[in-house]
């Protein structure tokens, strides 16, 4: 049975997770520009990858800082094992992301939840059929992470009824969220102290979809 945290068990406020992206640190301009387009393409997709033999100063990597780098922040903030498969999870997840925004002309900044939901997909075949035939699935929770962090997408019931639960990085930061969103109606599974757990019981106390919107309409404050 899911119960509430006591009172006494509450954190101070001052303790409680705080939003790791602020965008007024970023460039969040909506249109991406021509150079940045030609940059992309010119990079090409092993450097733009950063696979091992990649040019790290090729000069198309000034020319798409503004967009690069609040997406290698958000890798940072999850604060994840530091395996090679989640590397190069990350590192495409990148890719993808900036091979999107030179396609549609925007940057993810201006993403709709349909456009991140469509990237995502409602399940890994769907996944697949929306990203490049190299972006294996340890892509997938990363671009979710883009998504909730770089864009407040909030719909991760379209994404599979226990996608979060499998992504730690995704669910921890979700979890954190939603129990500051809630304020003291903190959640807890019997003692669990995982982040799947936790994430299952406050969107079981909360429901999936009312949680998650709640951190979507507040991640800017």
């Amino acid at each position: 049975m899911t119960a509430l945290v006591s009172p006494s068990r509450i954190p101070n406020p001052s303790d409680r997770w705080t939003w790791p992206i602020d965008p007024s640190r970023y460039d969040t301009a909506a249109v991406v520009r021509p150079a940045e387009k030609r940059a992309i393409a010119e990079l090409g997709l092993v450097t733009l990858r950063r696979m091992a033999r990649h040019d790290p100063d090729a000069p198309g990597w000034r020319v798409i800082r503004r967009l690069l780098r609040p997406l290698d922040d958000v890798a940072a903030a999850l604060h994840e094992p530091a395996t090679s498969h989640r590397r190069r999870g990350r590192l495409d997840a990148a890719a993808v992301v900036l091979l999107r925004c030179a396609e549609t002309g925007r940057s993810y900044w201006a993403w709709s939840d349909e456009e991140w939901a469509g990237l995502l997909g409602k399940d890994l075949r769907s996944f697949r059929a929306s990203v490049p035939v190299w972006a294996e699935e340890a892509v997938r929770p990363q671009l979710a992470a883009h998504a909730f962090l770089l864009g407040g997408f909030a719909d991760f019931y379209k994404l599979g009824t226990s996608a979060v639960s499998r992504w730690p990085g995704v669910s921890s930061a979700v979890t954190a969220w939603t129990a500051r969103s809630a304020g003291s109606a903190q959640c807890s599974l019997d003692g669990a102290t995982s982040s799947a757990a936790r994430t299952t019981s406050c969107c079981r106390w909360w429901s999936a979809r009312s949680c998650f919107s709640i951190a979507a309409r507040t991640w800017r404050t």
